[in-house]
């Protein structure tokens, strides 16, 4: 039988895939590596190249904007029709004028951000890899066995006296 069609939701969404059915994994919850996965090293290229960007072409272009607009538009008083133009007209060029300013604050911001998270992950990546390889190294699971003179290690053999040699 199947979901009946009133529950399937708006035919445009059907195709719409999980984040976590990247790769096949239908199952949420499984472990089996799929998912979103992330270049640290390209996003602190990007990060880079948005902000030289905002920095290089987008804020000479806004600042000519923000030039553009300040000039006021001139009309007669008491041409009562264009003076209600031109009040709109002023209200518009502030919410350009506030949109052309917000997008590029909102780059930058964007730009800082991608840059901190690829570092602090980038580290977080690395202790996360060394520590698992620790962890395979003392289990076993790995060729080399463990070169440690850390007490904790257990040597190999019997760990309480009381059971003999």
């Amino acid at each position: 039988m199947g979901i009946p069609e009133e529950d399937l939701g708006p035919r445009w969404l059907r195709d719409y895939d999980s984040l976590y059915n990247i790769g096949g994994n239908a199952n949420p919850g499984a472990d089996s590596g799929s998912g979103v996965r992330v270049d640290m090293p390209a996003m602190e290229e990007f990060a880079a190249a948005l902000q030289n960007n905002v920095d290089k072409d987008y804020n000479p272009h806004a600042h000519k904007v923000f030039d553009d607009m300040a000039v006021p538009a001139e009309g007669q008083l008491n041409f009562l029709e264009l003076w209600w133009a031109l009040e709109q007209h002023d209200q518009v060029k502030m919410v350009a004028t506030d949109n052309v300013a917000n997008h590029g604050n909102g780059a930058k911001i964007f730009a800082f951000a991608a840059d901190e998270i690829s570092k602090r992950y980038q580290a977080s990546d690395a202790y996360a890899a060394a520590r698992l390889a620790d962890v395979q190294q003392y289990l076993g699971t790995t060729p080399e066995p463990p070169a440690s003179t850390d007490p904790t290690v257990t040597p190999t053999g019997p760990t309480n006296p009381a059971e003999g040699v």
